[in-house]
């Protein structure tokens, strides 16, 4: 007898309903997966264009603060033919020494009478640059012509030097007043220009090293912005969607692109791994949801907990996207300008402490013994203090521009560039010398727009003697023998900065010392120091000290005077710039 076919018995409805549940809940495991596998995706893509951001603006910052660092030697170049406009070859070369000593980025820097370059420092090596006319040149001429009817400084560059070798060239047109009046306008004399070497900014701006990790270019090839040509990394980075950011130079721009070495990352590293967990998931969430819809009240609850939990969890995740993408933005915004604001502070701490005179420069002096101690308030201190020897003959100023920070620091820094170039100019009349200081400051104010001023006093030694000009804190003199003299300053000069013209006010009063005298100048940051009982230090105080340590070496009186400074602070944060120095005749 023939056997009859076998058919497999059809789904009953309860079965049916608890696949399709099942295939549900997993299907809806999945679909929440996916969700949060491209929030991850979008995240991460976040995050990698915050971090190259990041990178690139220290980079920007740096570039800034180093072009901006040249711009002040450019304009102290200018200031000074604005005051010397018959200035010679060899008066050129004894201030061009001091400039390329404290900078070994510079190559060289020269003036040009009428765009025609007449003066030049170093001279060897750069002999076929003198007698070139900037404006004949033509891939010279935009950028000079530039500066020249803007009246501003500007970045030239890369440029190619006749004289062999590649440069960023920084020009600042000087104007010089032929018969000073209220009516009289300055004429064009010509431009005061810096030559820095190219890898000198590119190492500053430590862009060797990022250049690692990222692919950057940079265009904008005299300041043009993105309308000029591309000099550092490939071109074709502008067109892989990169970080863009400008780095604003004097007159000017450049547009710096990057992306990362290896290509920007579509998917997170994270990604299969979040895969791999929401597949088990799902399988195991649909399991259970097959093995309850056998107790229909049960798995209606379940379902309705599960989808409560799961539209909970979504909402969750959506706000979770939001705050950290808010975060991430604020964060980055604020990174950003920390870091700039961090990069330019570092860059005028560090030129400060470069233009302080160092120890073995004070130990050469052979007549006295001088000893300094200096604390800034902020990052970017505003006292300034120099020794310059030449010979016999000493010159030791000391100041303080009003406030502290970095406005206060960079005129700090003008002030000493003026005083060494004219002393380099064999300057030595002090009326004259304080006079021409002011006049450069403060046309550099004015040109500014900054509402800063400074005391500054001069003191030149020569043989014992010590002539005193400028107003400034009291001059104190210990003698040998304990008497202490105290000399005003206040009617030998004037505030410098507010006035154009300080002749009139400008006064010399002359002290002899004697072997052991000992001269004490500071900042009104030392007695003005105030301890946690809220009283001043006091000049008084300073002198008692200095009285009772005068026999001891310069050093040690400094080291004496700022231990007991420190012990009436008891730890409380000074709140302006000190500075102390101390001049013992041996």
């Amino acid at each position: 007898m023939p056997t009859s076919l076998r058919r497999s018995p059809p789904l009953r409805f309860g079965q049916a309903q608890s696949i399709g549940a099942a295939a549900t809940a997993a299907l809806i495991v999945l679909v929440a997966t996916s969700v949060l596998v491209g929030s991850e995706n979008r995240q991460f893509r976040s995050q990698e264009r915050a971090t190259v951001l990041s990178k690139l603006s220290t980079v920007r910052a740096k570039l800034e603060g180093y072009i901006n660092s040249q711009l002040l030697l450019a304009e102290s170049l200018a200031a000074y033919v604005a005051a010397n406009p018959q200035v010679t070859q060899a008066e050129f070369a004894r201030m061009g020494t001091v400039l390329l000593e404290k900078n070994s980025g510079i190559r060289s820097v020269n003036l040009a009478k009428n765009s025609v370059i007449s003066h030049i420092y170093p001279l060897r090596g750069n002999e076929l640059a003198l007698g070139l006319n900037l404006v004949a040149k033509p891939e010279q001429r935009a950028a000079v012509e530039r500066a020249i009817q803007q009246k501003r400084s500007t970045i030239a560059g890369p440029v190619k030097l006749v004289q062999g070798g590649v440069a960023f060239i920084n020009r600042t047109p000087a104007f010089v007043v032929d018969q000073p009046g209220l009516n009289s306008s300055p004429t064009y004399w010509g431009l005061a220009s810096v030559v820095v070497d190219e890898m000198a900014i590119y190492e500053a701006a430590d862009l060797p090293k990022v250049s690692q990790q990222l692919a950057i270019t940079i265009r904008g090839k005299d300041g043009l912005g993105e309308r000029g040509d591309v000099f550092w990394g490939q071109a074709q980075v502008f067109q892989q969607d990169p970080v863009l950011v400008v780095a604003a130079i004097p007159n000017g721009s450049w547009q710096l692109a990057a992306i990362p070495r290896s290509g920007w990352r579509d998917r997170s590293p994270i990604a299969g791994v979040i895969w791999l967990l929401g597949g088990a998931l799902s399988i195991g969430v649909g399991a259970v949801v097959w093995k309850l819809m056998g107790e229909p009240i049960r798995l209606q609850q379940a379902i309705d907990q599960a989808t409560a939990e799961l539209q909970t969890a979504l909402q969750d995740l959506r706000q979770e996207m939001d705050n950290r993408q808010q975060v991430e933005a604020a964060l980055s915004n604020s990174q950003l300008a920390l870091t700039k604001t961090q990069a330019e502070l570092e860059i005028a701490h560090r030129l400060h402490k470069m233009l302080l005179p160092p120890k073995s420069e004070l130990a050469a002096i052979e007549s006295l013994e001088i000893a300094s101690f200096t604390a800034a308030a902020a990052e970017v201190s505003g006292d300034y203090y120099d020794v310059i020897c030449q010979g016999d003959h000493i010159k030791i100023g000391i100041g303080d521009v009003t406030g502290h920070g970095l406005e206060s620091g960079l005129l700090m820094l003008m002030i000493q560039m003026a005083a060494r170039t004219l002393l380099a100019a064999c300057e030595h009349n002090s009326a004259r010398f304080l006079n021409t200081i002011n006049r450069a400051i403060y046309e550099n104010l004015q040109r500014m727009n900054l509402h800063k001023h400074a005391t500054l006093a001069l003191l030149d030694y020569q043989g014992g003697r010590l002539c005193l000009t400028g107003q400034h804190e009291e001059v104190v003199v210990v003698r040998s023998s304990g008497v202490i003299e105290r000399f005003d300053t206040m009617d030998l000069g004037f505030p410098i900065g507010i006035e154009p013209d300080i002749a009139h006010w400008v006064q010399k009063a002359t002290l002899e010392l004697q072997s052991g005298d000992v001269v004490v100048l500071y900042t009104d940051g030392i007695t003005e120091a105030q301890g946690d009982r809220q009283t001043a230090y006091g000049l008084e105080r300073l002198c008692w000290v200095a009285c009772q340590q005068r026999d001891r070496p310069a050093a040690e009186i400094v080291e004496a005077i700022v231990a007991d400074l420190r012990s009436h602070l008891n730890h409380q944060q000074p709140e302006d710039d000190m500075t102390l120095l101390v001049l013992k005749q041996r």
